[in-house]
C-alpha cells in the first residue's frame, strides 16, 4: 500500500467531509496499514479474479468500514465469478462491481 495512504485519508476525512472508498488486491497489505485506515475510509473495495483470493478478505472483514468486491474479468476466467460470488459472500461480502 502507498505508505501515506493513512495519512492521505485522515487528512481528507478530517477536512473535507468526504467518504473516501480505497480500492485494493489486499496481498501486500499489513495489519498494521489496515487498521490505520479506520476511522478514515469508509469503504475497502478488494480486486479479485479467482477464488483462491477470496481468503485475503479476511484481513479486512469485521472492521469499521464496509468491504466490497471487485470482480475482475478477463478471457479466461468468467467461469469462476460465480465461485468467487459464492465465497464472497459466505464471508459476508454483498457489495459486487
Amino acid at each position: 500500500m502507498y505508505p501515506y495512504l493513512q495519512e492521505i485519508a485522515e487528512w481528507t476525512w478530517n477536512n473535507t467531509g468526504l467518504d473516501i472508498s480505497v480500492t485494493t488486491n489486499g496481498t501486500a497489505a499489513s495489519e498494521e496499514q489496515i487498521a490505520r485506515l479506520e476511522g478514515y475510509v469508509s469503504e475497502v473495495r478488494v480486486s479479485i479474479r479467482d477464488p483462491e483470493m477470496c481468503n485475503v478478505l479476511d484481513k479486512f472483514l469485521g472492521r469499521r468500514f464496509e468491504v466490497g468486491v471487485n470482480l475482475l474479468l478477463w478471457r479466461g476466467n468468467g467461469s469462476v465469478l460465480e465461485e468467487i460470488v459464492e465465497k464472497s459472500l459466505c464471508l459476508g461480502v454483498n457489495d459486487f462491481l
